[in-house]
């Protein structure tokens, strides 16, 4: 019966057209109905007969042509056997704007307009018959609204609703106006019915399930962007018109059985199937939701105290943040509100760039996914099977941001493209530590979800060696400390590590991590200012003063009396009271699943002891390897000092703030603050771009002791403009700006003692500038400076400048001093002087804080005025030396202003101060010591040493400790899963020792309670004899009482020499026969490892480079290229190499160098720093080359680490081959090798990507003892 097509349940094209060949005939039906099905949730139950829009994600179309099988029957019953068959659809159309979905139009619609999309369509066979009719049509849920349901929902039952197998894909574009299925098997395959009546009979009753391919489409994509804004177009419908089903016929034998009565019982309600089904698609019942709602209800968890549970609340209560909105709304068991959750999940398209809220996506599924119906999981694992391509290898990935995306995708038109955030490129490559961290995480964690094996080992590899070994335990820093916003995304990202990693050893690693980054925060935290003090690469100003985000949150969590302040302050200048990166409602989520810290950290909060301070090493990724940025802050009673020595690219590279009365800070109108930077004209204080505040043409240089701060200035070389002439600049000036927030300000300054009544104010090096504000008293004293041209040396002015903030809000500050190089009503550019005499010119500031705990008004101002200052200019070394005397401190350094920034490079840091002392001695710390505070240390020296306490290791090997003398607690970590021997002491008297190596260790004990928590792991690979198997307690007075990995386990009690101690095994079954001889084993290796590794690596080297090196073979893909010296050594040779003149790479003749000079010892202790001796060294690779000559043949192992890919050949023998992308540590790889007698050749290949370019290499035994022994080392 024909319809018409405009009041049909389903549209009519041209009955039946046939066409006869000589031997062939074709049949064209062209009689159809469709039917859409959605997953969206008010379509599941909702007919949609005449639906002809398919899209990759919710939405699909039921497609089938009533009366073909009667037609077909007829033409195969003249003897004609089916040719090919084609379903064929004509294009009608794309969705700009696809109703339902969460779409970023503003970002996209003008590349989908202007480049069509050439998008294709799929089909399944169905097993269902199906009518298209407005009241019985099917849906979601039912092939007969009603009364028939599918096995699951969407048809997606491959053994009951449609038939596993694809057909397609069939372009449908403007480009391509026709699409054409073959679906000739479904016509002529005994799979689809034993006979052809049967198979007729079924894609006429059932027909097809069509939907589009694309999930997402690279077309749209910008190779140099990470953020994928116009790719997700998965939502984005695909629609069609007038389809047909074309079968041509070729002569043959007549068709065997019958053609089966079509399936109309179904429909008038007689098929048993109507009483065994049900809807798979449902929400739960009321009573269902109320019931999940009580599991899950947001209660405090029974391992948290009271006073947390209170601060977590605080926080949940603060709206704005996706996964507490989930949250509020799954847990409120109302239907409605749970529906609202369940359409914005569904509206998520496959791949939508989440940003940095993919936690609470993440979140959502890990703690929630019991209360979601089962679409909405669908939909979920859609959306990281289009991520993370878990059926491709990681090698078939080019990095995020490179131009081979681009090539590729016009290469080949692959629509998935070869890029993916979340699998290679920041699995294996540095970038922000953000990145690395949310790569790793959706890898790791989204690979768990859909168990992408592959993704998984991606994440995994990342976590390792990017967010544990590069950014947490590098150095003593973090790149993103203290980056209010950067760094809260960072951690809430590596809390889901501690907490879903989907192993024991994933979830230790993420521990890892978090233990170091909470402690940066807790010694960070003042906690009467309620502000972190530390300086800031990347962060919003605001931050200093109103704005709190995840880093402030997560210290709240930890807070005994809270953190939060300006609640109710009616007046904070515009600035936002919280930041949204990581925000409050995910940051109070997260502590439920399992504290930031154990509950004793709480201690180093409020209660931490004041005066406080830390001093930490910060090594820029390898740029600062050898000299490293030092960064210090500390904290007295109601002030804070931070510097970084060296200033580089960083928003708050010195910073100083002060409360204005005793008690603890509540509003921003009780802070003070004191800026510091270089400027020229007007000096731009906090105005950001690209996430910092910019240099300005000069760069700062401390020395912090403490309190006391010396602080020196000069511009750059051509004020950092390359090749540019100086600007329309009328000075250039070190600016200190002092703010406060008060309508105003009450502080009283001084000038050489006597009240500033009158701005501005003029003055010279040496004068005593003091500033009393309420409590807190600020001195500072001008240093001599260089005059290159000034009407004015020092000025005190009140005249600041107002500038926007980051996020909102403005400030100025309330003070100015500035310290001119350059002062004049000429331009710079028309003075007449030279970039030297520029470029050494230089200034600065002596800069002090204390307070009324410390002094009076009057004692502080006699302390300033008996401040003694000298400095002395060396034209010929372009030297400044200074001589600094502050009550009992002295400090002597030399500074040399020409010293040079750049943001891709690290000029070492003893180029900038030739020598520092404080007090007779080095003010930092000593080599191999990377971080230490009042409270905690860490570092490589093999022994560390806090508060009493003592852990041991292995020398090169990362340790760390933390101690916290409220609670009596030590914590003793080995922080890597690189093993160690490892030994613990504490004060009360109670040691623990393994007896072998340990995998990834953290050892909590309390020995006045005599109580440890133990958490431990391995990695697979690492099952070798000298493995610890247990750890024994000596040193109690009773037997302990011990957590392991999270469960409570006996100590057993064991004698040893006399001694009581207790035994936690590490293994399942550790060997007690034997045990105390690989104890006393292990300790020996221990003490002979300390006695013999100061002088293990080989430092005599010839090397030769650099060689130009592949974009795609700089960073993590191997190196496929063979250089010269692989072919044979010749020490004389010279070779084409690489030279780069202005950023592009031409050829330049290298030759071989020898890095020491004879006589000078071929061991030593660390690295081999490529970077001091070849350049350029980015994107570079260089060989070294030495000889080892052996009194016998033996067996040994060689021992080496690098920053990135190291190969080794040992007498032409290729032995090493890594591809990685890391920092150097020791001893990260190992091959067992045969030395001969005599001597032995060793070539080594390095390639540098961006960062460092060191390496270690040393022979050593099974057990990593050095092997020196009747072996010579020389590259004579």
């Amino acid at each position: 019966m024909r319809r018409a097509a405009a009041a049909a349940a389903f549209s009519v094209m041209a009955s039946l057209a046939t066409s006869r060949g000589a031997e062939h005939v074709t049949v064209s039906i062209g009689d159809f109905e469709t039917a859409g099905i959605s997953r969206f949730l008010a379509d599941w139950d909702r007919p949609a007969p005449g639906a002809r829009t398919v899209d990759a994600a919710n939405r699909a179309v039921l497609l089938r042509f009533p009366g073909a099988a009667e037609k077909l029957w007829a033409e195969a019953a003249k003897g004609m056997t089916i040719a090919k068959a084609e379903v064929v659809l004509a294009y009608d159309g794309y969705e700009l704007h696809p109703h339902g979905y969460t779409c970023r139009a503003g970002l996209g619609e003008k590349k989908w307009k202007e480049s069509p999309p050439q998008w294709h369509v799929v089909a399944w066979p169905l097993r269902r018959p199906w009518r298209a009719d407005a009241q019985k049509g099917p849906t979601f849920n039912a092939f007969v609204n009603g009364s028939a349901y599918w096995a699951r929902f969407g048809a997606t039952d491959a053994e009951n609703d449609r038939f596993p197998t694809r057909l397609g894909p069939a372009e449908l574009s403007t480009q391509c106006p026709e699409g054409r299925l073959d679906v000739t098997s479904l016509l002529n395959d005994p799979a689809y019915g034993k006979t052809l009546g049967e198979r007729l009979r079924r894609i006429e009753d059932c027909g097809l399930l069509l939907k589009k391919l694309e999930t997402h489409d690279f077309r749209y994509d910008e190779w140099w962007s990470s953020y994928e804004w116009a790719n997700p177009t998965g939502g984005h419908g695909l629609t069609f018109k007038a389809p047909r089903l074309v079968v041509t016929f070729a002569p043959g034998e007549k068709p065997a059985g019958a053609l089966p009565k079509a399936a109309d019982t179904i429909f008038a309600g007689g098929d048993a199937y109507l009483t065994d089904s049900k809807p798979t698609a449902v929400l739960p019942t009321p009573e269902q939701l109320r019931a999940m709602a009580a599991r899950h209800a947001f209660a405090k968890p029974h391992w948290m105290p009271d006073w947390q549970w209170q601060r977590v609340s605080e926080l949940a209560g603060h709206a704005g943040d996706r996964i507490g909105a989930w949250r509020q709304k799954l847990l409120a068991a109302d239907p409605a509100d749970y529906a609202k959750v369940v359409n914005e999940l569904l509206s998520i398209p496959p791949r939508y760039w989440q940003g940095w809220s993919i936690q609470d996506d993440l979140l959502l599924w890990y703690l929630y996914r019991d209360m979601l119906p089962a679409p909405v999981l669908d939909s979920i694992r859609e959306y990281w099977d289009a991520w993370l391509m878990p059926d491709l290898p990681t090698d078939q990935f080019f990095h995020p941001q490179s131009r081979k995306n681009e090539e590729y995708w016009k290469a080949t038109k692959d629509w998935r493209g070869r890029k993916s955030f979340f699998r290679d490129g920041y699995n294996y490559v540095i970038s922000t530590m953000n990145f690395n961290h949310t790569a790793a995480m959706g890898a790791l964690l989204g690979g768990h979800i859909i168990g992408a094996q592959r993704a998984i080992a991606d994440g995994r590899h990342g976590l390792e060696h990017l967010p544990l070994r590069l950014w947490a335990w590098f150095d003593g820093t973090t790149q993103e400390s203290i980056d209010h916003y950067y760094f809260s995304i960072t951690l809430s990202g590596q809390k889901m590590f501690a907490d879903f990693g989907p192993t024991h050893l994933d979830r230790m690693m993420g521990q890892s991590i978090l233990a170091k980054s909470v402690e940066e925060l807790t010694s960070s935290w003042h906690p009467n200012l309620r502000r972190f003090i530390n300086t800031s690469g990347r962060t919003g100003l605001s931050f200093l003063w109103v704005t709190q985000g995840g880093l402030e949150h997560i210290i709240h969590t930890l807070s005994h009396r809270g953190a939060m302040h300006d609640q109710g302050n009616k007046d904070t200048f515009g600035m936002a009271l919280f930041n949204q990166d990581a925000p409050a409602g995910r940051i109070a989520l997260q502590t439920t699943t399992g504290p930031w810290a154990p509950e004793w950290a709480a201690n180093m909060v409020d209660e931490k002891p004041l005066p406080y301070e830390m001093t930490v090493t910060q090594k820029d990724w390898g740029h600062f390897a050898q000299t490293p940025l030092w960064k210090r802050c500390y904290l007295g009673k109601h002030y804070g000092l931070a510097s970084t020595d060296v200033g580089r690219f960083g928003s708050v590279p010195v910073m100083a703030q002060w409360q204005r009365t005793k008690t603890p800070v509540e509003r921003v109108q009780e802070v003070g603050t004191l800026l510091v930077r270089y400027g020229m004209n007007t000096t731009k204080l906090l105005t950001q771009h690209g996430g910092i505040v910019p240099m300005q043409g000069g760069s700062l240089a401390t020395l912090q002791h403490k309190n006391k701060m010396v602080l020196l200035s000069s511009p750059l070389f051509r004020l950092g403009e390359k090749d540019k002439e100086p600007p329309e600049a009328r000075s250039l000036q070190t600016t200190i700006a002092l703010f406060t927030f008060e309508p105003a300000p009450t502080w009283q300054l001084y000038l050489d003692g006597r009240r500033v009544e009158r701005l501005p104010c003029a003055l010279k090096a040496g004068q005593v500038i003091t500033l009393r504000d309420g409590v807190s008293f600020v001195g500072i004293i001008p240093l001599p400076s260089t005059d290159l041209g000034r009407d004015a040396e020092v000025v005190i002015s009140a005249d600041g400048v107002e500038e926007e903030l980051q996020g909102g809000g403005k400030a100025k500050p309330a003070l100015l001093i500035q310290q001119y190089n350059y002062k004049a009503a000429t331009p710079l550019a028309q003075a007449g002087l030279s970039w030297e005499a520029i470029d050494l010119a230089y200034g600065g500031f002596v800069i002090e804080l204390s307070d009324a705990t410390e002094h009076t008004p009057r004692s502080f101002q006699r302390h300033l005025s008996r401040i003694q200052t000298t400095t002395r200019w060396d034209a010929e070394k372009k030297t400044l030396h200074v001589l600094h005397k502050s009550g009992d401190d002295t400090f002597e350094f030399a500074y040399r202003p020409d010293y040079q920034v750049y943001f891709s490079a690290g000029v070492p840091t003893d180029q900038c101060f030739p020598y520092r002392v404080v007090n007779g001695r080095w003010p930092y710390l000593p080599r191999g010591l990377d971080r230490d505070s009042t409270l905690t240390q860490q570092g490589t020296t093999g022994r560390l040493e806090k508060n009493g306490a003592a852990l041991t290791c292995e020398p090169g090997r990362m340790a760390y400790l933390q101690t916290e003398p409220l609670s009596g607690t030590y914590a003793a970590f080995n922080p890597l899963p690189s093993p160690t021997l490892w030994e613990m002491c504490l004060p009360e008297g109670m040691c623990v020792h393994a007896d072998g190596r340990v995998g990834m260790l953290r050892v909590i004990a309390r020995p006045r309670e005599a109580r440890l928590w133990v958490d431990h792991a391995a990695k697979e690979d690492q099952r070798a004899p000298d493995m610890a198997t247990a750890l024994l307690v000596f040193g109690l007075r009773k037997a302990p009482s011990v957590e392991f990995n999270g469960k409570r386990l006996p100590a057993l009690p064991v004698d040893m020499a006399g001694k009581r101690g207790y035994i936690i095994p590490l293994v399942k079954e550790p060997a007690l026969d034997g045990l105390e001889e690989r104890l006393r084993r292990a300790h020996e290796t221990l003490v002979g490892l300390h006695a013999g590794s100061r002088a293990a690596f080989v430092h005599d080297w010839w090397v030769v480079g650099p060689f130009a090196v592949k974009d795609d073979e700089r960073l993590w893909a191997g190196v496929k290229a063979t250089y010269p010296p692989e072919q044979g050594v010749d020490l004389k040779a010279t070779y084409a190499g690489m030279n780069r003149i202005e950023g592009k790479e031409v050829e330049a003749p290298v030759a071989w160098r020898r890095l020491l000079q004879p006589g000078q010892p071929p061991l030593g202790p660390g690295p081999v720093n490529l970077a001091d001796f070849i350049s350029p060294n980015k994107g570079a690779c260089a060989f070294a080359f030495t000889k080892i000559a052996s009194d016998r043949e033996r067996q040994v192992t060689i021992y080496t680490g690098s920053d990135q890919c190291l190969a080794v050949w040992l007498n032409g023998q290729k032995v090493l081959d890594r591809n990685v992308y890391r920092a150097a540590e020791p001893d990260q790889d190992r091959a067992t090798v045969t030395l001969r007698q005599g001597d032995n050749t060793v070539l080594l290949r390095s390639i540098c990507g961006w960062e460092g370019w060191s390496f270690y290499f040393r022979l050593g035994d099974d057990h990593g003892f050095p092997v020196t022994d009747g072996l010579s080392f020389s590259a004579q």
